[in-house]
């Protein structure tokens, strides 16, 4: 979720009132390990995502 509030960090949870929006994403586990974290934009022929790659996992958040 995104939310309007800032300052929040670890377990301390911002007011879900406040959220600007959610979604839901899966993980999958990649072949090659990629040491720093790493945030990009791609393009395939499902849609565009913002993918989230670190150690072993990456996330892949779909955007209209």
């Amino acid at each position: 979720m995104i939310n309007s509030e800032n300052g929040y960090f670890g377990i301390v949870q911002p007011d879900s009132d406040n959220d600007l929006f959610s979604f839901e994403a899966s993980s999958s586990i990649l072949e090659d390990t990629v040491e720093q974290l790493s945030i990009d934009f791609v393009t395939d022929s499902i849609g565009s995502s913002i993918r989230l790659r670190w150690d072993t996992t990456q996330v892949l958040m779909p955007f209209k």
